[in-house]
């Protein structure tokens, strides 16, 4: 038991596609139509499908969008 993995998943960092895509102030479908045609602009290891839920990282969302969360820009 000692090489038990634990996720924190309450952590604001790691969202869905669609909740993502709301923080950062785009279309709820961003995301996902972003990934749909440019699979290769994302970052490995900051996203994944979970069956049709897309999750993604912040760091994930950075990488991608090249910006800022809209509630940390100074805009």
């Amino acid at each position: 038991m000692g090489n038990e993995k634990r996720y924190k998943l309450t952590d604001t960092d790691l969202m869905t596609s669609s909740e993502a895509s709301a923080r950062w102030g785009k279309d709820q479908s961003y995301v996902r139509q972003l990934f749909k045609k440019y699979p290769g602009r994302f970052k490995e290891g900051t996203y994944r499908k979970f069956g049709s839920v897309f999750v993604i990282t912040k760091e994930g969302m950075e990488y991608v969008t090249k910006e800022k969360e809209l509630s940390e820009r100074d805009d």
